[in-house]
């Protein structure tokens, strides 16, 4: 059993992958999608070396639900010309403060730890398949969780122990609040208001 995501079906081609796990379906991925912006560079790159008689390209660590989300995401990204994201340390700044677009947040699955599925799966697959644009979005999302919790809410999300010296927390606090207030000033956005002082994200 096959499932297939293109992004023009007519007068397309595809690959057929197979991810991990015994007894699990193949993806079949659009070849254009796969050579665009927004594609597989792991994937163009043995499609390059392999040529159309590759058969079924196993995926080693990388799982059907975070494939789907994987390939649904460069069809998307192909579909609606999102811009790509720019190479000038500038605009890679801007881009990184700016909010997640209406789907992305839907999309994408949240930020915690579950047992190797969700979000750092995904961001797994991603590294893997070198997708860079989903990549490049779950950091920013990843960061913009970070930013927007206070201590406690992250280390009880990731499972960090606390194990600083007052010292080295009253340092982490003082620097952590600074970054806080320097990120408001220069992009205007919102700070969680408990994430002072009191309550920086750990460094």
């Amino acid at each position: 059993m096959s499932s297939s995501v293109s992004c023009s079906e007519e007068a397309d081609t595809f690959v057929e992958v197979a991810p991990e796990g015994e007894g699990a379906r193949c993806f079949k991925i659009s070849r254009a999608v796969l050579k665009g912006p927004y594609g597989s560079v792991t994937l163009k790159n043995a499609l390059e070396d392999m040529g159309d008689d590759c058969g079924v390209w196993p995926l080693p660590g990388v799982y059907a639900r975070e494939l789907e989300i994987a390939i649904e995401f460069m069809v998307y990204r192909t579909k609606n010309a999102v811009p790509i994201i720019p190479d000038s340390q500038k605009e890679r700044q801007a881009y990184a403060v700016k909010e997640l677009d209406e789907w992305e947040t839907k999309f994408l699955p949240p930020v915690d730890i579950d047992h190797g599925k969700g979000f750092f799966a995904l961001l797994a697959a991603a590294k893997f398949l070198d997708i860079q644009a989903l990549h490049q979005v779950l950091m920013k999302k990843q960061a913009q969780f970070i930013t927007c919790h206070t201590e406690d809410e992250i280390r009880d999300t990731f499972g960090i122990k606390n194990d600083f010296t007052p010292e080295e927390m009253a340092a982490n606090k003082k620097e952590s609040a600074r970054i806080v207030g320097l990120r408001q000033k220069i992009v205007g956005i919102e700070i969680a208001p408990d994430l002072g002082t009191d309550n920086a994200p750990p460094s």
